[in-house]
């Protein structure tokens, strides 16, 4: 890989990150078109390595929030959200590897992702949750079980889906409807 290439890596993921979209499928995508092998073992370690910066920025963010030790309940949640992801992506590994190999496949599911998203704010009433004190654990094993579908169907943002997973908590929290836990 050489700097121009991992240049334009570093500019897509910075542009996409912080989005509701997919930065990993877009990075899958912009590697052919820079003529960067995908099956290298040196650019598969640069597509995770260069995802670093932006969790590092979340922590800066919200390091009052993360180092604050006192709150147990904050750690509780953070921990139960993420154990469906650990499963599923254990389990399913080999599936998961095929699918990120799949342009097409991670194409559609862009697609497919983004037109529920224009639509999923009429889908919950009042879909917001103003604080992390209305997340029960059992909210939070949702949310994180929305996230799975992200990481079941490669090119679905992770943050989309925990966004939808708490809208549709908040908008049930609010209008008891079919479907709400």
């Amino acid at each position: 890989m050489t700097s121009a290439q991992a240049i334009i890596q570093a500019v897509v993921e910075g542009l996409t990150e912080f989005l509701p979209i997919s930065s990993t499928a877009h990075m899958k995508f912009v590697n052919p078109m820079i003529g960067v092998d995908a099956n290298d073992d040196f650019a598969k370690l640069f597509d995770i390595v260069i995802q670093l910066p932006a969790i590092l920025a979340v922590v800066v963010v919200y390091w009052k929030k993360f180092f604050d030790f006192s709150r147990l309940n904050f750690y509780t949640k953070l921990i139960i959200a993420v154990i469906p992801a650990l499963v599923f992506g254990a389990l399913l590994s080999k599936y998961i590897d095929r699918a990120l190999d799949n342009l097409y496949f991670i194409a559609t599911v862009m697609v497919a992702g983004g037109i529920v998203f224009l639509f999923v704010d009429k889908w919950f009433t009042n879909p917001s949750i103003q604080d992390e004190q209305h997340v029960s654990n059992g909210v939070a094993f949702k949310i994180g079980c929305f996230q799975v579908l992200s990481i079941l169907l490669p090119g679905l943002s992770r943050s989309a889906c925990t966004i939808i997973g708490g809208m549709s908590h908040a908008g049930c929290h609010r209008k008891k409807s079919v479907g709400c836990a």
